[in-house]
């Protein structure tokens, strides 16, 4: 078990930074991590077999996978994203336990797995976004195509997404305010 808070760059070292992280704020023991995976008998706070699926050592089970979403009340995509999300320089698995700890209204389980949700299609597209400017630099070289339209029109798509993440960033504070 990790018994101190990691940082936003000490948890960027792990394979599923965000799985560290609801660990880390939870408290669970690897015991209780074991038993909600599916796994038999009773684990060790070092059981080898829990400390390689953790840190990516060997591979977790969709089964599995589904014990910890249930567990922690968050989405696959948002525990296995090799990203960590944050709010600001804070991982939201503290600030998510730091809300529920003081006390303020639990934010509900469906409306914080469609913000994981729309976080992971945003990384996802952001990354497309890349492929496309350089698969579009390399067919302006090539064959000679006008580069503002194509450039125009992908800098207003990053531009936009953006703008929304930013935007559902917001919801997602104005909810844990509620």
């Amino acid at each position: 078990m990790i018994y101190r808070k990691l940082s936003a760059e000490e948890l960027k070292q792990y394979p599923y930074p965000n799985l560290i992280a609801e660990w880390i704020a939870s408290g669970y023991s690897v015991c209780t991590l074991g038993t909600h995976m599916g796994l038999p008998g009773r684990r060790e706070e070092d059981d080898p077999e829990m400390m390689d699926k953790l840190h990516g050592r060997a591979e977790i089970m969709a089964n599995e996978a589904l014990g910890l979403s249930r567990l922690f009340g968050a989405s696959m995509e948002y525990l296995f994203s090799r990203d960590l999300s944050t709010d600001g320089d804070q991982p939201i698995a503290y600030a998510r336990r730091a809300a529920k700890e003081r006390g303020k209204k639990k934010i509900p389980f469906e409306f914080v797995s469609k913000l994981d949700d729309i976080h992971f299609r945003y990384t996802r597209l952001t990354s497309l976004i890349g492929l496309l400017q350089l698969l579009a630099a390399e067919m302006i070289e090539v064959a000679g195509i006008p580069q503002d339209g194509l450039s125009d029109a992908l800098y207003e798509i990053e531009i936009g997404m953006k703008e929304n993440n930013n935007r559902l960033k917001e919801i997602f504070r104005e909810q844990e305010r509620a």
